[in-house]
C-alpha cells in the first residue's frame, strides 16, 4: 500500500486534510488485509473502493438516487449530499460515470469526516459582488473536501510511483522534444498545459499498461488537475 511516512502521527499539531485522507486509505487497506489476507495488494486496492470504505469503516450506508434536492430545491449541480443523522451519503446516479461517481462519494466522505455540524445548506454556493462584477466563490468545506477527495483516491507518492513507471521521468514538459514525441504532436504543435496532462491522464504505454485515469479510476478531468497540482507536467 501506498502510504506516507509519518502520515498518522502529527506530532501534536492538528493533521493537514491530505493527512487526515492517506489516514482513512490506511484504514481501508488494514480491512482489506483483514478480510483478504495476503490477496490484498496495490494491485487491487486501486481504484480505491470509497463505497467500500462508507460501509466497512464509516459504517453508514450510499444511496443512488436520480436527484439531489438542497434546501428543498432539486440542484441539478450537486451530485452528492452527506446526511449526519442518517449516516448514509447519497449519490445522484443520472448520467454520472464511475469515475465521477468514485470522486463525489470520496468528496462526501470528507464532509462526513470534517464537517460533522455542517449541513448541504450551510456550504450552498456563495455569490459575492464586488466593482469587476459578480463572483461566485465556493465555500472553504468544499474546497477541503475536494483535497481530501484527490488525495484518497490519486495519492501523491502514487501518483508519482506510477506516473514514473509509465513515463521513465519525474515530470515532463509540456513543450519538449521528448513530450512531442511521446505524444507524437507535429513541430508547430502548442498545446496548452491542460490538453498536455489531459493527453497524460489517458495515455497508454505500448506495453498496454493500464492509463493514469483507468489505473486510478477518475475521470480525464480529475486526473489532469492532479498532474498539474503536483507539478508532474510543466511549462
Amino acid at each position: 500500500m501506498y502510504s506516507d511516512r509519518g502520515a498518522q502521527q502529527t506530532h501534536g499539531r492538528e493533521p493537514s486534510i491530505e493527512q487526515l485522507a492517506r489516514n482513512a486509505l490506511v484504514e481501508l487497506w488494514h480491512w482489506q488485509k483483514k478480510e483478504h489476507g495476503d490477496s490484498a495488494s496495490t494491485e487491487t486496492f486501486f481504484p480505491v473502493d470509497a463505497e467500500l470504505y462508507v460501509r466497512e469503516v464509516l459504517g453508514w450506508t450510499v444511496e443512488g438516487v436520480s436527484s439531489i434536492a438542497v434546501g428543498g430545491a432539486c440542484r441539478p449541480d450537486v451530485h452528492g449530499r452527506c446526511n449526519h443523522l442518517e449516516q448514509k451519503i447519497y449519490i445522484k446516479t443520472d448520467g454520472v460515470t464511475d469515475g465521477r461517481r468514485r470522486f463525489t462519494v470520496a468528496h462526501e466522505i470528507a464532509h462526513a469526516l470534517l464537517h460533522p455540524g455542517d449541513t448541504p445548506h450551510d456550504r450552498r454556493w456563495q455569490h459575492r459582488s464586488s466593482h469587476t462584477g459578480s463572483t461566485t466563490v465556493r465555500p472553504k468545506a468544499e474546497v477541503d473536501a475536494d483535497v481530501f477527495a484527490a488525495e484518497m483516491l490519486m495519492p501523491r507518492r502514487a501518483i508519482r510511483e506510477e506516473f514514473k513507471k509509465r513515463f521513465a521521468v519525474e515530470h515532463l514538459q509540456a513543450r519538449s522534444t521528448a513530450l512531442h514525441e511521446l505524444l507524437r504532436l507535429g513541430p508547430f504543435d502548442r498545446p496548452s498545459l491542460k490538453a498536455v496532462a489531459e493527453r497524460l491522464a489517458i495515455y497508454r504505454t505500448e506495453q498496454g499498461a493500464k492509463s493514469l485515469t483507468e489505473y486510478f479510476g477518475v475521470s480525464k478531468e480529475a486526473m489532469a488537475n492532479r498532474l498539474s497540482e503536483l507539478k508532474l507536467v510543466i511549462y
